[in-house]
Order: C-alpha cells, then structure tokens, then sequence
C-alpha cells in the first residue's frame, strides 16, 4: 500500500472538515433530501456502467441487471462474505 504525501491528506481532512461543517448547518430535511440525492446519483452511475457494458440495452434491461446485482450483494451480505469497510476520521 502506498503513502499518500502529507498535502493529499491534508486536502482529505479539509475536505472532510468542510462536508461536517456543511452537513452539521442543515435541518433534517435538507440532509435526508441530499442523501436522497446522492443516492439517485450512485444509481445512475451504476445504470451508466451497464449501459456502458452492454451497448444498445433496452432500460428496462439495464433495471433488470441493476437488480440483479443488487440483489448478490445482499445475499453476500447477508452470509456475512462481504463486511462494509469502516473509516477513521
């Protein structure tokens, strides 16, 4: 595993910083309407991947594939072979 320079990580923590500070002055509502947000944005990508991947694909097969691979992971993780990472702040 490489070391990141010390500018990289300070850039990181800054970053990190300024998202806190930036979630930490939102209601409730604004939080939960950028999560949903974020959310919609981490499906497009992964429907642009399929589609990406498979060329000419009809939409309703990209929901279909989608699906699918939704549905491995929570198997995987459901007999614990695949554990979400934790991150240290």
């Amino acid at each position: 595993m490489t070391t990141l320079p010390t500018s990289t990580l300070d850039l990181q923590r800054s970053i990190r910083r300024e998202k806190v500070m930036r979630a930490r002055s939102m209601s409730e509502e604004e939080r939960l309407v950028a999560t949903l947000d974020q959310i919609d944005l981490a499906f497009e990508w992964m429907r642009e991947g399929i589609r990406q991947e498979s060329p000419g694909i009809t939409d309703e097969q990209v929901c279909q594939i989608l699906t699918e691979r939704l549905d491995r992971q929570r198997r995987r993780e459901d007999r614990g072979l695949y554990v979400l990472a934790t991150t240290s702040a």
